[in-house]
């Protein structure tokens, strides 16, 4: 009897096992998406269905298994704003009814672009579809969180599935001009704002522009319009549309030549300080090609409306009877030339007004930081140089003055002593300066970078100087040429970035805070010039 409970055990264990198994594979016959799906899809998105105009724009659709079930969808190069951007849709619901057949897709998600505390773009997304062998059909609606007055949009996307993936790259990669015109390595391809500058010679004429050929390299299976080799009229900007491999990006690139520099006078003037009293407003020759004015003038204009004397030496009085840095009718050509004047001060500790002040003009702004004693990295100098400068010429008069007062301590520049055997004298300096961008108006060099005292050495990103110092009493315009020397292990080359400075005192030391009250120096016509 025991027997033959134990047999019945055994066989309802049996068959307990048996049924298990069937379900088993009752739930692995279930039928789920494989990788077959995997790859690219191409087609048209056709976006703002229901506005007035809707155009299909060419576009790639990335689909990738993510889970039994579910894909991931992601679509690059979407039009936004002023550039373009991606967008994944994660683990979005595919199912199919038998294996090999219609997937079909179906999606309600949020998606963010960018990090939580700044979001640029947060959309709420309602997507269905199908993909039927190599064919993805998709449509769905987008509700605009951030902004949220794009509202609500609507979209249909139609694509085949791609063999491989077709490159969306769509630049110039290299460009140059077959023409010995064009100087050295003389192309500069800006890849942030898609233009090229030439560099180009002197000897150039018009009807020599008007045929040059360009030879040019592009991303990989992209097309361009026009095409390299193509002879093109350069007298005007040449466009060259460069469009990807896959159609959806399309780049313009726009090819001009560098500015080189005009004459640089001194006709017209302006008046900074406008919104100070009129006491302290100074005035600055107008700036012309990016060059900037600055002058020593700027450092203590703000306290020319005080009296010129006081009792108690914390209030402040005016440091000068007159500005050092102003336009005369005296001019070598044209109707005003820059006046620089060394003068005397009221000085003071308190309020950082040296004993000697050199009428000093320079290429740059002034910057206030009393913390930056003795306030030479207050100057910042520095603009583009497009072409390798080889001189600075101009025309000049000078009369020094006396007596010539010293100061022994840059630290204490209140403090001069009187030295009747030392001549004062002008001083020009031009110093070239390497930069990662030479428009960008961040990168400049400090008065104290550029020149040597007892306390700091030139900046090592200096690679070429000029200077011409004179102390000759010249009652007429004499001109000056100034050989601009690149040392010998930091050539100029087109392949790199450059910036031109250059500061004009009529006291050599002004720097130092020393020189001859009266000394005058008159400024007239100033040239870079260029290879």
């Amino acid at each position: 009897m025991k027997k033959n409970w134990l047999y019945l055990f055994i066989c309802c264990m049996l068959v307990g096992s048996l049924v298990s198994c069937s379900e088993e594979d009752d739930l692995d016959d279930y039928p789920t998406i494989g990788n077959e799906n995997n790859g690219v899809y191409m087609g048209n998105l056709t976006y703002g269905i229901g506005s007035a105009d809707p155009t299909p724009l060419p576009q790639k659709v990335y689909v990738k298994k993510s889970k039994d079930e579910h894909v991931d969808i992601q679509i690059n190069n979407l039009h936004w704003k002023e550039g373009r951007l991606s967008v994944t849709l994660e683990d979005i619901k595919a199912s199919i009814e038998e294996f090999g057949g219609i997937v079909t897709l179906s999606s309600q998600q949020t998606v963010t672009v960018g990090t939580e505390e700044a979001k640029e773009l947060e959309f709420e997304i309602t997507l269905n579809g199908t993909i039927d062998k190599e064919q993805l059909d998709a449509e769905g609606t987008i509700h605009f969180l951030i902004p949220s007055d794009l509202g609500e949009k609507k979209f249909v996307f139609k694509g085949t599935k791609l063999e491989g993936d077709l490159s969306s790259e769509a630049n110039i990669t290299e460009f140059g001009i077959e023409s010995n015109l064009i100087i050295g390595e003389g192309s500069r391809l800006y890849t942030d704002t898609r233009e090229i500058k030439l560099a180009l010679s002197k000897e150039a004429t018009t009807e020599d522009l008007k045929h040059l050929k360009p030879i040019f390299e592009v991303s990989e299976g992209a097309k361009v319009s026009p095409a390299s080799g193509t002879p093109l009229d350069f007298t005007n900007p040449v466009i060259f549309t460069v469009t990807s491999q896959d159609g959806i990006v399309t780049n313009v690139y726009k090819v001009t030549f560098f500015d080189r520099l005009s004459v640089i006078n001194f006709e017209d003037w302006e008046n900074k300080n406008t919104h100070l009293d009129p006491a302290c407003q100074y005035t600055l020759p107008l700036g012309q090609n990016r060059l900037m004015w600055s002058s020593s003038d700027a450092a203590f204009a703000n306290l020319m409306n005080n009296p010129t004397t006081s009792e108690d030496e914390s209030v402040p009085i005016k440091p000068a009877d007159h500005f050092g840095v102003t336009a005369v009718s005296d001019a070598h050509s044209g109707s005003h030339a820059a006046s620089l004047q060394t003068m005397r001060m009221r000085e003071s500790n308190i309020y950082g007004v040296p004993a000697i002040v050199g009428g000093m003009l320079y290429s740059g702004t002034h910057e206030f930081d009393f913390n930056n004693f003795p306030y030479l990295g207050n100057i910042k100098m520095g603009f583009p140089v497009n072409y390798k400068p080889i001189a600075l010429k101009g025309y000049y008069k000078y009369k020094s003055g006396t007596p010539y007062s010293l100061c022994l301590d840059i630290s204490n520049p209140t403090n001069v002593i009187e030295r009747n055997d030392t001549e004062d004298a002008l001083l020009i300096r031009v110093v070239v300066f390497q930069v990662d961008n030479r428009f960008n108006e961040e990168e400049v060099l400090s008065l104290a970078d550029i020149a040597k005292t007892d306390i700091n050495q030139i900046s090592d990103k200096v690679v070429a100087i000029g200077e011409f110092k004179s102390s000759a009493h010249q009652t007429s315009y004499q001109e000056f040429s100034i050989p601009i020397e690149f040392n010998a292990d930091k050539e100029f080359s087109y392949s790199k970035e450059y910036r031109i400075a250059f500061y004009i005192t009529s006291s050599y030391k002004s720097h130092l805070f020393s020189g001859a009250n009266g000394s005058t120096l008159l400024l007239d016509d100033l040239e870079i010039i260029s290879e």
